[in-house]
């Protein structure tokens, strides 16, 4: 073993010797006693991030039984064959790490032959020493780049190359170069990749993925999954399917999108099914059960699916048969994630972000947000995940082992709601967000934005934030948008007599996020004048003001009296449609009125 003794660099290899020589000037190498733990330790370091992450964290598991449990014999023999110990094994350097700590191999056993001082000992010293391979996550996120959509974005991916991929509401998917260090918004995609159409009234890019393969993968609210071949800008393949002979409104939106074993792909859609398919497009598995729509799907290492659900529920599945169902949550389950090797995280309409186990049992929970939350996503080979919603912020989190804590590290100001997070191999982490723009925050300071972009997008959120201050309201039941308005418009939460009916964040044109509210029969000229006095808004966004209105309350003209709108029979059965799809009478009933009585944009308010 050769060690440098200006810097402690080891190494068996002359030729490596020669590499850090020239690279960092040091040339007092020694020979040095060989320790096998710390070669172990190198050898772990080579293997991929995700991989690398995977092994540490399970032997850092074994050692932790161990330490607490020295007299136990079965938390100090290990058997190869078990799945999880078994990929471990094939992983560079964990064998050896073990063996180095004094474990011994009798066929397909391994075990740790000492006494429980010395058990205790060596289950230190391998704590310590797989303390070297922790990921480096301790610096902060920084603006990178705002990309410009002429439309809300609604999901995001990141390439195997750092090329980043967006969804958005104009049923274009664009990808994007990798960021440099350029910041601003004035970057044009690398390529536009038309495929989804409108259907049924709908339009939007819902989920995007990265295929076994490497190969960009899309869902929209038209129903198409497609494949992506990028040299040519087409689709390879497209494959539907999903609310065929359903008689829900929009049945055919397929939601979310994720990579299985083998090539599989997992799909889940506001049909209340989730489906698992065969790299050729056959359909291996319709996971049934749910009662609502499948807003999320993830995979895990051992073939397990999970899918978050608008009923409340997250449900495991194996083989096409459900194992488990999980009933944590009060609200719609938005969105699951994995996070590190076992764990599985999911978020709600409360604000809930949970972690559970493998088998299904609760190993943490936060109040993540003040609002909603519509997306999560895992960081790759790390024990963290961020999370998104309504209230203007986005959070990361670290699954602290033992014990199962979450810790939040850093939250990050966004000037609007995020409705999809993607972490890549870089590190870098992607925000779709809906005034327009997506956002990349990166870690590494070389590719993040200039000092006056990152100042000058740091001032607008505090001015932003400082807005939204006085308007702050309880979360809301439930999100609506007029198609031809840049808004985000909510109905409110049951209020006591005298206060407002309806309560709406508005951005305007000209920039900026604020609170809208109005009484049923006010005129919008009336409900325009005192918002401009509100908020000392300039007179000449008048006119915007009160076209919202209008259309918020389905007005066609102001010169007109308001619609009567369905009857009673009617509106009750809209009620109970919405209210079949997982949501309650009230909620229903409040984002019905809050769109005119057009069930369609109801459900897809509710469900985004």
């Amino acid at each position: 073993l050769l060690v440098c003794g200006d810097c402690g660099f080891k190494t068996e290899s002359e030729a490596e010797v020669q590499s850090h020589a020239t690279a960092t000037g040091h040339v007092n190498f020694s020979e040095g006693a060989v320790d096998p733990v710390e070669l172990a330790i190198t050898a772990l370091s080579r293997n991929p991030p995700a991989t690398l992450e995977e092994t540490r964290i399970l032997a850092g598991k074994i050692l932790q039984n161990i330490q607490a449990h020295p007299a136990e014999a079965k938390f100090r023999s290990l058997k190869a064959s078990n799945l999880k110990i078994a990929t471990a094994l094939s992983v560079d350097g964990f064998e050896a790490f073990l063996l180095g700590l004094g474990f011994v191999r009798d066929d397909e056993i391994i075990k740790l032959e000492l006494d429980e001082a010395q058990a205790v000992a060596a289950a230190q010293r391998g704590l310590a020493a797989l303390t070297k391979l922790e990921p480096n996550t301790a610096g902060s996120f920084a603006l990178a780049r705002e990309l410009s959509h002429p439309g809300s974005v609604r999901c995001c991916t990141v390439l195997p190359d750092g090329t980043v991929a967006t969804g958005c509401v104009d049923n274009i998917v664009r990808v994007w170069a990798a960021p440099s260090g350029g910041g601003g918004d004035d970057h044009a995609p690398l390529q536009n990749l038309a495929g989804h159409e409108r259907v049924k009234g709908v339009d939007g890019v819902t989920a995007l993925a990265v295929g076994s393969s490497g190969e960009l993968i899309s869902a929209g609210k038209d129903g198409k999954i497609i494949f992506w071949d990028m040299a040519t800008a087409s689709s390879s393949a497209t494959w539907t399917g999903h609310g065929e002979g359903v008689a829900l409104t929009n049945a055919q939106v397929v939601s979310s999108i994720a990579v299985g074993p083998g090539g599989s792909l997992v799909s889940g859609s506001w049909d209340t099914t989730a489906r698992i398919w065969a790299p050729d497009g056959r359909v291996l598995h319709s996971l049934t059960g749910h009662e609502a729509a499948v807003c999320g799907v993830v995979t895990m290492p051992d073939g397990t699916v999970v899918t978050a659900c608008g009923d409340g529920r997250i449900r495991l599945w194996r083989d096409g048969a459900l194992v488990k169902e999980c009933t944590g949550h009060k609200m719609p389950v938005r969105a699951v994630a994995r996070v590190g090797q076992d764990s599985i995280a999911s978020v709600d309409n409360l604000g809930v972000l949970n972690v559970w186990g493998p088998a299904g049992d609760l190993r943490a929970t936060v109040q993540a947000h003040t609002g909603y939350i519509f997306a999560a996503a895992s960081n790759p080979g790390t024990l963290e995940v961020v999370t998104g919603g309504d209230d203007f912020c986005v959070k990361v989190w670290r699954l602290v082992e033992p014990g199962y804590r979450l810790e939040c590290v850093q939250t990050l100001g966004v000037p609007a709601d995020v409705w999809g997070l993607a972490i890549g191999s870089t590190g870098d982490l992607v925000c779709a967000c809906d005034d327009r723009h997506a956002r990349v925050f990166t870690r590494d300071h070389t590719r993040a934005a200039p000092a006056d972009a990152q100042l000058s997008y740091q001032n607008r959120i505090q001015v932003l934030h400082a807005a939204l201050a006085p308007a702050s309201a309880p979360a809301p039941l439930a999100h609506a948008a007029p198609p031809a308005a840049h808004t985000q418009p909510v109905a409110s939460t049951p209020r006591p007599a005298g206060a407002w009916d309806f309560e709406f964040p508005v951005e305007l044109s000209l920039g900026g996020k604020t609170v809208i509210q109005w009484n049923r029969g006010e005129a919008a000229e009336t409900v325009a004048d005192r918002f401009l006095a509100q908020y000392q808004i300039p007179a000449d966004n008048r006119p915007d003001i009160i076209a919202f209105v209008h259309q918020a309350q389905g007005a066609t003209a102001p010169s007109q009296p308001a619609p009567t709108g369905p009857g009673p029979a009617q509106r009750a059965e809209m009620v109970a449609q919405v209210s079949a799809m997982g949501f309650d009478t009230a909620a229903a009933t409040a984002t019905l009125e809050s769109t005119g009585w057009n069930i369609e944009a109801a459900i897809n308010a509710l469900l985004g």
